[in-house]
C-alpha cells in the first residue's frame, strides 16, 4: 500500500512537471509568433535617417521622403531685401529704410549659413538654420526657422548683432527676420530693432 502511494505521488509530480513545461513552451511559442512589421522593407533613408513604420525620420539638416534633400538649399542665393528700423534708442533712426541685395551661402556645417552684404554692409555674418528663440530659450527646431548668431561682433565695426529670429517659406521664395543690433554712435550706445523682408532673386 505504501509503495502504491509513493508511485502515485511520483506520477503526480511527473504530470505536474510536464504540465509546467508544456505551459512554458506554449508561452514561448506565442512570443516567437510575434508579428514583425515589414513597413520599412525596401525603404532606404539617407544621410543618417531612420525608418519608422515605413517613413524616414531625418537627422537635423535633411528632409524629404528619403532624407535626401539638404534643408539649407532653399536659403542659398541672392535675395532682394528691404530693411526697416522699427525701434531704436535713437529716435532719428526709426523708420529708416534700406533696400539692397543679400547673399546667403552655405557654411561648413549642414546647419550653418553665411550672410553677405547684410545691412548693405556686412559680409561673412554667421547664421544657423533650424532655430527659433524666445530670449535665450530655444523654442523650436525647424528647417523653416533661422537665426543670425547671437552676440556676434561685426569685424572692423562697432556693431554687434545681439539676437534674431527669422523664417523662410516652404518654397524658398520669401524670408523675414527681426534682428537686434547694438552699436556706438559718437561714443553713445545705440540699440536698433530691424525688420528684414526678402524675396528670392533667380
Amino acid at each position: 500500500m505504501i509503495t502504491k502511494l509513493k508511485n502515485i505521488a511520483l506520477l503526480t509530480g511527473v504530470v505536474t512537471t510536464l504540465l509546467f513545461i508544456a505551459t512554458l513552451y506554449s508561452a514561448c511559442r506565442k512570443q516567437d509568433n510575434t508579428v514583425v512589421s515589414t513597413a520599412c522593407d525596401g525603404v532606404v533613408c539617407k544621410n543618417g535617417g531612420t525608418c519608422i513604420e515605413g517613413k524616414c525620420s531625418c537627422t537635423p539638416g535633411y528632409e524629404g521622403t528619403y532624407c535626401d534633400k539638404a534643408s539649407y538649399a532653399r536659403y542659398i542665393g541672392n535675395w532682394s531685401v528691404t530693411e526697416t528700423i522699427i525701434g531704436s534708442s535713437k529716435a532719428s533712426n526709426i523708420n529708416a529704410v534700406k533696400k539692397y541685395t543679400l547673399n546667403i551661402r552655405r557654411g561648413e556645417g549642414i546647419l550653418e549659413l553665411f550672410f553677405d552684404n547684410l545691412s548693405n554692409s556686412y559680409n561673412g555674418v554667421k547664421g544657423a538654420l533650424g532655430r527659433k528663440y524666445s530670449g535665450a530659450t530655444l523654442q523650436g527646431a525647424s528647417a523653416l526657422n533661422f537665426v543670425i548668431v547671437a552676440n556676434q561682433s561685426i569685424p572692423a565695426t562697432y556693431t554687434t548683432i545681439v539676437s534674431s529670429n527669422g523664417n523662410i517659406s516652404e518654397t524658398g521664395e520669401y524670408l523675414s527676420c527681426i534682428y537686434y543690433t547694438s552699436n556706438y554712435d559718437n561714443a553713445v550706445v545705440v540699440r536698433d530693432t530691424i525688420n528684414l523682408t526678402g524675396e528670392y532673386k533667380p
